[in-house]
């Protein structure tokens, strides 16, 4: 079983609701420790460590700390609306509105933040046996935009095409943004490129997209992602310098009436 890995229905992915970086953070933090082995009561506290947190999202600053307290105290009002049932493809005309979480804990003693999920939110979270999503924490635990997060999750929900299209209206939707950025102009600018640039730079997919249009009004975006190839290593090989041991294992690599210090040379590539 892999460790740290979050693991979502698609109808919480394709879900209407907000949250702030940190309680991002917090709550992916939480559905990684979910067991996917056994079927979960709601009457688990999943436990977090706030140090192991910071360490986690890559940051330094000790304001970390009561960022998070905040994130765990909020966390206890954020609602979340979901129209599909948990292993279903399709939606319904029921809306579930329910909470993340039914109770919070933050020691500051033990420096351990408590969570017990809602009971509504579990079934959307664990014993989940088709229309999922699930990938490794640390591919977003250190991005530091809120919308980074939830668009990261409706890409990889497509992974395997590498290609998705989203609607606008559904986009809004999805994000919970209300009355925001109601212009296109707005919308790219404060929501869609900053999270397609922070999704590029920090994750592990390349991301771009084009505007689709129906009739002279953009309707839809469409992206288009790849998962990045490994980095070569930046640290040069340290090339062999033959030696007169080397010689001596192996006399062969003297050539027929070539003197070991001439071999050296010409090894070693010396002027």
């Amino acid at each position: 079983m892999q460790k740290d890995l979050i693991v979502k229905s698609n109808a919480v992915i394709e879900a209407s609701y907000r949250l702030s970086v940190m309680e991002q953070r917090v709550i992916l933090a939480a559905i990684s420790k979910i067991r996917r082995d056994q079927n979960v009561r709601d009457d688990v506290l999943y436990e977090l460590s706030v140090s192991d947190l910071r360490e986690m999202s890559g940051t330094k600053s000790k304001a970390i700390y009561a960022d998070l307290k905040d994130a765990v105290n909020h966390l206890y009002e954020r609602s979340i609306v979901i129209e599909k049932k948990p292993n279903e493809h399709e939606g319904s005309s029921i809306k579930l509105r329910t909470r993340w979480i039914q109770s919070a804990i933050y020691s500051d003693d033990e420096g351990i933040i408590k969570l017990r999920f809602a009971k509504d939110i579990l079934p959307y979270l664990n014993q989940l046996n088709s229309h999922f999503t699930s990938y490794a924490l640390n591919e977003v635990i250190q991005l530091t935009r809120a919308h980074a997060y939830r668009l990261y999750e409706l890409l990889v929900q497509y992974r395997d095409i590498g290609s998705r299209t989203i609607a606008i209206d559904d986009l809004r939707r999805w994000l919970d943004l209300g009355d925001k950025y109601n212009a296109l102009y707005d919308l790219k600018k404060r929501v869609i490129d900053p999270a397609v640039s922070q999704i590029s730079e920090q994750t592990p997919y390349q991301v771009t997209y084009v505007q689709k249009k129906s009739g002279r009004l953009v309707t839809h975006l469409a992206f288009t992602f790849h998962r990045k190839k490994p980095e070569a290593s930046q640290t040069p090989e340290k090339k062999h310098r033959y030696t007169s041991a080397d010689l001596t294992k192996n006399p062969t690599l003297a050539r027929p009436g070539e003197s070991y210090e001439a071999a050296l040379r010409r090894l070693n590539n010396d002027k």
